[in-house]
């Protein structure tokens, strides 16, 4: 994707980039707290992770023409700046370890519906762009089964897992959101292609 975007420049695709940096950062982290401290996989691994995917958000709109002016990244900002507070107040000031794994689930549900919606609008008429769609609205639809699970059946001593739907439902999420991301690549290829021909 790196070399693509060098190479063409593409409106949106630096935002994919820097999201996909985020997601990949955000499972580092979590894999690492055990070793730094428990703030890396309760606060940090939550922040990246949102904020990657609010990155993908920004690029699929610009990606895809559908437009990005000031309020949108006001709205990123604040997304940032919101989860930030709320999950350290969920884990340092007032713990509350399901209303923070709730939290991350509903902003993650949200996100990727708004998403989705972007690929599934594309005039980009290309199976992997459908396919994508599908592939983020399953990402959003198991957040909200995994919100759902961890309310009715909490599991207080283990990170970011409630219960066996949330332990399946998590699991599932992070292969989605893999091959949502390399799809990408072809997304990219295809958008070139479209516009040397209309070049010619």
């Amino acid at each position: 994707m790196w070399q693509l975007y060098r190479t063409y420049r593409l409106p949106g695709v630096g935002w994919w980039i820097l999201g996909a940096l985020g997601v990949a950062s955000a499972s580092l982290f979590a894999a690492i707290g055990v070793y730094v401290g428990v703030w890396a996989r309760a606060v940090v691994s939550h922040i990246l992770l949102i904020g990657g995917v609010g990155a993908l958000w920004l690029g699929a709109r610009l990606f895809f023409g559908e437009g990005v002016d000031k309020r949108h990244y006001v709205l990123y900002g604040l997304l940032l700046i919101g989860s930030t507070c709320s999950f350290y107040w969920l884990w340092a000031v007032n713990p509350m370890y399901q209303a923070r794994l709730a939290l991350d689930s509903i902003l993650l549900l949200i996100i990727s519906l708004a998403i989705s919606q972007s690929y599934f609008a594309s005039m980009i008429k290309h199976r992997a762009v459908v396919i994508t769609g599908v592939l983020y609205s399953l990402f959003a639809l198991a957040n909200g089964f995994r919100c759902v699970n961890i309310i009715l059946f909490p599991k207080m001593d283990s990170y970011f897992l409630s219960g066996i739907g949330a332990i399946v439902l998590t699991f599932i999420m992070a292969p989605v959101l893999v091959v949502a991301l390399a799809s990408k690549v072809l997304i990219i290829r295809e958008k070139v292609r479209l516009s040397a021909e209309d070049e010619q």
